[in-house]
């Protein structure tokens, strides 16, 4: 979803990957919620992975089975 989409509702798909909004319940293998992307709700996932920046209000429940991959980024800011 680009910077200016907007969901309001269920989300299901093999891969969601976010640089707008959305509201709502996510059910997927891979979420990617890019810097600026915004998910409130309810996500079920095997893989996600958040950008600094980037935005995760709910719960999140990973889903049964192998986990794939869990990536985490960390934005290295100087003090001044």
């Amino acid at each position: 979803m680009g910077k200016k989409g907007r969901v309001k509702g269920t989300v299901r798909s093999d891969k969601v990957i976010v640089k707008g909004y959305i509201e709502g319940n996510i059910d997927a293998d891979s979420i990617e919620v890019l810097s600026g992307g915004r998910i409130t709700g309810e996500i079920a996932y095997n893989e996600i992975m958040v950008e600094p920046k980037g935005t995760l209000e709910g719960t999140a429940k990973l889903k049964t089975g192998k986990i794939k991959k869990i990536e985490v980024q960390q934005e290295n800011e100087a003090v001044r």
